[in-house]
């Protein structure tokens, strides 16, 4: 039987997953908290690809390049390098608005989730995981990941901040003890080691603080 535990997924579809309760396959975050996430990692896959990197604000592209494989990063890429302008809070803003649409049509490519038409004339569509248990076991993985301090990969670090930066901590820690929550401290530090990277996630966290006080106005 095929088990998806140890299946790598890319970086953005593992967020998206994490996102996700798996018992009831509603987000746990907030929509916009959620796109903007999805959004950041989509970008972080650009740069951990090394087509891209964060300089004073704004996103630069490589110099030399191949165009990426993936239809998805291939229409990122080609908008940045049209538009080269704009700061990255643009760009997160601007991605997450189609990303998790993006990111759903990965899952169903890959067989991991299909799509089930709902209500009386059938006419809305959802995204539904072949597995539940499979969404469960993305959290359980990474929350695993950070009581153990085991990052193996810049993805695995990347989401970790992601988690933070959205809200996300509370529901993948849950059941962890206070010293296990202390590790996301540590751990976060190693970002400052891809300074690209830091500053996509600590971008998010801004973009997501100023929607909150505008919610509050």
């Amino acid at each position: 039987m095929h088990t998806w535990e140890d299946v790598p997924f890319s970086l953005a579809d593992d967020f998206y997953l994490i996102g996700l309760d798996g018992r009831t396959n509603r987000p746990r975050l907030h929509a916009k908290a959620m796109n903007l996430g999805v959004g950041a990692a989509l970008l972080a896959e650009l740069v951990l690809a090394n087509y891209i990197r964060i300089n004073n604000g704004r996103i630069e592209v490589a110099y030399r390049h191949y165009a990426p494989e993936a239809r998805e990063h291939a229409d990122m890429l080609s908008r940045i390098i049209a538009e080269p302008q704009h700061h990255l809070p643009v760009w997160i803003s601007y991605f997450a608005q189609t990303a998790t649409d993006v990111v759903q049509q990965r899952l169903v490519a890959r067989r991991f989730m299909h799509v089930e038409s709902r209500g009386m004339l059938r006419t809305k569509q959802s995204y539904v995981p072949v597995d539940p248990m499979a969404v469960e076991w993305r959290s359980l993985r990474i929350a695993r990941v950070i009581s153990r301090r085991d990052i193996r990969t810049w993805e695995d670090l990347t989401i970790i901040g992601l988690i933070v930066a959205t809200g996300l901590a509370e529901a993948v820690m849950w059941d962890s003890q206070t010293d296990e929550r202390d590790n996301l401290v540590a751990i976060l530090h190693y970002l400052n080691d891809e300074p690209s990277l830091h500053a996509l996630i600590t971008q998010v966290e801004t973009l997501i603080a100023a929607a909150v006080l505008a919610q509050r106005k």
